[in-house]
């Protein structure tokens, strides 16, 4: 399965969103927890996994809209986990540096990991395009 980096170049400061399941059958028969995917944040001495689920309609809206931060066009972006409540937040300053902030739970909500770090708009080009390009421009998981 194809993993998603935002590449900081700093090993303490990672965001990989991998392993990525869509469930069209679900999808189909209006259940909104069609997507799983894992999360893994390292924040300094800290690291966590986390299983999101989510709508692939949202995650599309996600796609695009993590696109069009990349690009300028919006300010803020989020993750939102809908069973478990992790939230990832990316913030984007007039001047290109962008804020990563959130909390991912663990299985069953066992532990928690709340993270912040700061990185430049170069470092999520690699992971927005990827997505993009899996997502939308090649439809990977048409709707």
């Amino acid at each position: 399965m194809k993993s998603y980096f935002i590449t900081t170049g700093n090993s303490c400061e990672q965001l990989i969103i991998s392993s990525i399941r869509v469930s069209y059958e679900d999808y189909s028969n209006g259940n909104p927890y069609n997507t799983i995917f894992s999360v893994k944040v390292i924040s300094g001495d800290f690291a966590g996994v986390s299983e999101f689920e989510y709508n692939i309609e949202d995650f599309i809206r996600f796609v695009k809209e993590i696109k069009d931060l990349y690009d300028f066009k919006l300010r803020q972006v989020e993750l939102n986990d809908i069973c478990y409540g992790s939230n990832i937040q990316f913030c984007l300053d007039k001047t290109g540096h962008i804020t990563i902030l959130g909390t991912i739970y663990g299985k069953s909500a066992e532990h928690s990991l709340t993270f912040i770090f700061t990185t430049d708009q170069t470092a999520i080009e690699t992971f927005c395009k990827s997505l993009y390009k899996d997502f939308i421009t090649e439809n990977v998981h048409k709707l």
